[in-house]
């Protein structure tokens, strides 16, 4: 009986944490996300957003980028490149993550390093 029991339990424990809940951010939510917040990102590299429309990419090697609201999405450009990448934004249920997801389906996870 005691096995059956922890057996249910684990597997409730697994599939709540498999439907995670993530709450897409919309237009005037999404500057309250990342405005003066910084990320880790899943590559190990960080991540910060500044009020004047900078972003800053630290790994290896820092980059400086540009970005904006544009609808309910964020976009960045990296120079010298410039060309704009936007992201639907979603943030995690217990609001200590965030999630880029691109038009192509490709996403990456950031974790608030202060909040």
């Amino acid at each position: 009986m005691k096995r059956a029991l922890i057996a249910i339990l684990l597997l409730t424990a697994t599939d709540a944490s498999a439907q995670e809940e993530w709450i897409r951010l919309r237009h005037g939510e999404l500057n309250n996300a990342i405005v003066a917040e910084r990320l880790r990102l899943e590559d190990g590299a960080e991540q910060s957003f500044g009020e004047d429309g900078f972003t800053r990419h630290a790994a290896d090697v820092s980059r400086r980028g540009y970005w904006k609201i544009d609808g309910d999405k964020l976009c960045t450009a990296w120079p010298p490149a410039g060309d704009w990448t936007c992201y639907r934004l979603y943030l995690s249920g217990d609001r200590k993550r965030l999630r880029f997801k691109a038009d192509d389906g490709s996403t990456m996870v950031g974790t608030y390093l202060a909040r």
